[in-house]
């Protein structure tokens, strides 16, 4: 039998999960299972009160009503013995209008305040007390704890992905805990006037794991595995039935283990217990002591294991991972790298040479173009407004990262750069970088430190102007596999000139 799932505010992608918005009155008692997520976004503020949002009064209205209704829904789901799987986002501190008015002085005098009060986040979610328990913090350090149980199969596969923006005190049974002060992120919540429960999960970044699924794809297609060819709705369809396959079986779970009677407490007794009972649970605990053992040392290992990979990332990312894979390799080519930001700039990357040259860097990565001459104008206008803060008379060398096509195999991809964004460079003066260029380069003097040869890279990025920069071929010596692939139509060849366009 297949389960009917309702999610309400919680956006998965497939088709297989009916979505219903928060902001309405749509029933949810007709699902097997229920994803829930109170969400405010929806919701118009129009003006301020105390320092924070105020809804507007008709959809202060809406919210009062659609919590009740909410919380109505969920109980009933509960009470019947459906699971509601509860995922918690950063609601931000807002008051809503009561619906009460104080009238005060008589005639012309007369004067109308509507009364306003703060609107507590989760009280759609029925439980007592459960707006204190709750507090705000974003992170994505979660560790297991020895209840993991009927999360075991869920957190391996989506582990990875997760994170949360809310951590409670308590949980029926806490589950899933904070690195640092065991605050519960994921759990299961029962109550004696439930046949159901609810299952706590952190938030999934379906878009990264839907990301990282689409390069899994590319990757087997490269290598003949997969007929068919990726696409971002495969990988999308993919997520999204694995998230459901994985709901559906923590659901099994948890009802076979709501079919059993709970022990009462007095049959806890040691009188009653079993001797084997009690050789058992010291192998139990035993075996806890060493499973939390090994996952801190595992989480120390995963975290150097994603830092040492930061690298890659010029080959294939674009944003905020494509800036920390390029700081990364600028430092190893001993420029002093960072980003900059001041309450009125943000530029992706300083860099400045040993000999005090200094350099404005703009990165962007694309999925299927080229990168075109909006984002050399935006380094441009970077360049002139980081001159204005500075003392001096000189101007900053303008250089543009660029990871075009950034989930194509090298060796297919196009050319990097738009003729128009060449032509603009060759007036400015500025270079332009391919960044998997500098990965064979990055990934080599991190191997083999090579003052000389990173002076010679250096050299090659300061003295190009208007052209794709050449980098110098890596010293025979070394063991690396990846030499110069050839990347598209505008492949650099030695015979480019240099200098400053006239």
């Amino acid at each position: 039998m297949t389960k009917s799932v309702v999610a309400v505010g919680y956006d998965v992608p497939t088709p297989e999960i009916e979505s219903v918005q928060f902001k309405s009155n749509d029933s949810i008692l007709g699902a097997d299972i229920v994803i829930f997520c109170p969400r405010l976004k929806d919701y118009v503020a129009d003006k301020s009160f105390a320092g924070q949002p105020l809804i507007s009064e008709s959809d202060s209205d809406q919210l009062r009503q659609q919590t009740l209704h909410w919380k109505s829904e969920l109980t009933i789901t509960l009470r019947h013995g459906k699971t509601v799987f509860l995922f918690l986002v950063d609601i931000d501190d807002c008051h809503i209008h009561s619906g009460i008015q104080n009238v005060s002085g008589t005639g012309r005098s007369t004067r109308v305040t509507n009364v306003v009060h703060p609107y507590e986040p989760y009280s759609s979610v029925p439980i007592e007390d459960w707006s204190a328990r709750t507090h705000r913090s974003h992170g994505d350090r979660i560790k297991p704890t020895d209840k993991l149980g009927c999360l075991s199969s869920y957190w391996k596969e989506f582990g990875p992905y997760s994170y949360y923006d809310v951590y409670l005190d308590q949980a029926t049974i806490p589950s899933l805990v904070t690195q640092t002060g065991d605050r519960v992120v994921g759990g299961f919540f029962r109550s004696n006037d439930w046949k159901g429960t609810i299952v706590l999960l952190p938030l999934v970044d379906f878009e990264y794991m839907i990301e990282e699924r689409e390069k899994q794809f590319i990757e087997r297609a490269r290598k003949g595995k997969s007929p068919s060819k990726a696409t971002r709705k495969k990988a999308e369809a993919s997520v999204g039935q694995q998230f459901v396959n994985a709901l559906v079986q923590i659901d099994k779970m948890v009802r076979v283990e709501i079919d059993r009677t709970p022990p009462p407490q007095w049959s806890n007794d040691k009188v009653y217990s079993l001797k084997e009972e009690d050789m058992l649970e010291q192998e139990i605990a035993n075996f806890d002591k060493k499973i939390a053992e090994l996952h801190t040392a595992r989480s120390a290992v995963l975290d150097k294991f994603k830092a040492a990979g930061t690298l890659r990332g010029l080959l294939y990312e674009s944003g905020k991972p494509l800036e920390s894979a390029l700081l990364e390799a600028l430092r190893l080519l001993e420029f002093r790298a960072e980003t900059y930001r001041d309450v009125e700039s943000e530029f992706d990357v300083l860099f400045v040479d040993p000999e005090g040259e200094r350099l404005l860097g703009e990165a962007e990565g694309r999925i299927e173009k080229a990168i075109n001459i909006d984002k050399l104008d935006q380094l441009n206008r970077n360049v002139q407004e980081e001159f204005a803060k500075r003392s001096d008379t000189k101007f900053s060398k303008g250089v543009l990262f660029g990871n075009a096509f950034r989930l194509t195999p090298l060796d297919e991809r196009r050319a990097f750069f738009t003729e128009k964004c060449i032509a603009g460079a060759a007036r400015l003066g500025f270079s332009l970088v391919r960044t998997p260029d500098l990965f064979p380069i990055a990934r080599h003097l991190r191997e083999h430190p090579d003052t000389e040869f990173a002076k010679k890279c250096r050299a090659e990025i300061l003295n190009t102007y208007g052209k794709i920069v050449v980098f110098p071929s890596i010293p025979t010596t070394t063991s690396s596999t990846m030499g110069h692939k050839v990347l598209g139509k505008d492949s650099p060849t030695s015979a480019q000139t240099r200098g400053p366009t006239a």
